[in-house]
């Protein structure tokens, strides 16, 4: 039977999402608060999760992220199709230009990236997902601080720089992220402020070494160091220096995500103690042009 979710489901599905997925807790009520959800389950016991959330997003129009979860042992069984036939008509209310789904790339052929290839999906994009459990590391030597407005325009340039050729590569558009720049986009990074640290020689008003932002408990987020500075050690420093925070903010496991083609961060990763938990994909389908 397939339900729609109650707010009194709330710790039912936070138990199940985190047994059956890698999804923290914080990020699963996120996502339940925010979407429309469908529940599927089978003398009362719960077996499937369909979320639709819509979001904005300048680059891709409206855009819905679509979740659909299943039981790991009660595959094959229709589960997935069953939720996808009830979400979609929540799918196009949303009005969306795009609709996104991730999903974790499982060992043997097939399996969800052909359910939802056969659905219209095109493959856009893989992540791996990784780790650190390991100690603090010694305190790097490193100019960081807190974001401040006056870093506005350095931020958003630096940041746009380091990550235009993977963006490019992975049609990630715009490659440019100085395009999509927003008066809101000021205000929101201020708003967030406590959450993202730059690295910033205070001389060199108009460069920027790096930064680094955290998102929710666990992850490290858009860790990045600018062209210029980029093979000078900066890179393994500001990742050591964000460990360190994210222990402090007590952090276990310390977690980010890397695109499979960022080989060169996979690498830096791994050399510094984090493991690969888990490779996922996101594909998308186009459903009509911004």
């Amino acid at each position: 039977m397939i339900r729609k979710y109650r707010a009194r489901d709330l710790p039912a599905v936070l138990d199940w999402v985190t047994r059956c997925t890698s999804m923290h807790p914080q990020e699963a009520t996120d996502v339940l608060a925010d979407s429309i959800v469908y529940l599927y389950e089978q003398r009362g016991v719960l077996q499937g999760v369909a979320a639709v959330n819509a979001v904005e997003r300048s680059s891709l129009g409206k855009t819905v992220e679509l979740y659909l979860l299943t039981d790991p042992a009660a595959r094959n069984r229709g589960i997935g199709g069953a939720l996808w036939e009830r979400a979609w008509p929540a799918v196009l209310a949303a009005d969306p230009d795009t609709l996104t789904v991730q999903y974790r790339l499982e060992e043997e052929e097939g399996g969800a990236r052909d359910f939802f290839a056969k659905r219209g999906f095109e493959r856009w994009l893989g992540l791996h997902l990784m780790q650190y459990t390991g100690e603090k590391f010694p305190e790097p030597d490193l100019p960081v601080r807190e974001y401040e407005d006056r870093d506005f325009d350095r931020y958003v340039q630096s940041l746009s720089d380091a990550f235009y050729e993977l963006r490019r590569e992975n049609d990630c558009r715009p490659y440019a992220l100085t395009e999509s720049v927003t008066k809101q986009s000021r205000d929101l990074l201020l708003q967030h402020r406590e959450f993202i640290y730059v690295c910033a020689e205070e001389e060199a008003r108009t460069k920027m070494i790096g930064s680094f932002a955290v998102k929710g408990p666990t992850e490290i987020d858009d860790l990045f160091i600018a062209p210029e500075f980029q093979g000078q050690g900066y890179g393994r420093r500001l990742a050591q220096f964000a460990v360190n925070r994210m222990l402090e903010r007590g952090a276990n496991p310390v977690t980010l995500s890397v695109v499979t083609t960022n080989t060169t961060a996979y690498e830096l990763y791994n050399s510094l103690g984090f493991q690969r938990v888990q490779t996922s994909e996101i594909s998308r389908m186009t459903l009509k042009t911004p």
